[in-house]
């Protein structure tokens, strides 16, 4: 018998994400709402601008999911910071993109609201800071820094 609960905790990294293991060699799981919103923002295909979730170009496990297509993963988010310069005017195509990742959150009635804060660390580098309120309550808290990897020009 186990007592894993959740799902498995996904950590964001300096060069992509990486599962977290205990001193016992042990997987940690993720209890909160991380691994979702990390899948959310950076688990589809880069590739895919969510134009056409039939493209070959869509995340596999976008092929088996028939029945509801608010559960297609698309990750509007990736194809930003891979498609587009780090610039000041991006970053509210940026938000938009965080907010239309993680809508399923509002539809799924988790949260009333997303508050989302962008900011350029370094002219490669974004922070990502979200939180998800219920009920006029802080219910998560998670901040990425992610390597914006579309260069300039």
């Amino acid at each position: 018998m186990s007592d894993f609960q959740g799902d498995l905790l996904l950590k964001n990294t300096l060069d992509g994400g990486d599962i977290e293991l205990t001193d016992d060699d042990l997987f940690v799981s993720d209890q909160g709402f991380d691994t979702a919103i990390y899948l959310s923002l950076f688990g589809g295909n880069e590739l895919d601008n969510g134009s056409d979730s039939t493209k070959p170009k869509t995340w596999w496990g976008n092929l088996t999911e028939t029945d509801n297509p608010e559960r297609k993963i698309i990750s509007h988010t990736q194809f930003i910071i891979t498609g587009l310069p780090a610039t000041p005017a991006n970053l509210n195509k940026l938000k938009e993109a965080i907010k239309a990742d993680l809508q399923w959150m509002v539809n799924e009635l988790i949260i009333d609201t997303l508050n989302i804060t962008v900011t350029i660390a370094t002219k490669s580098r974004v922070n990502i800071i979200i939180e998800g309120i219920k009920n006029k309550k802080k219910i998560f808290g998670t901040k990425f820094e992610q390597n914006w990897l579309a260069k300039l020009g």
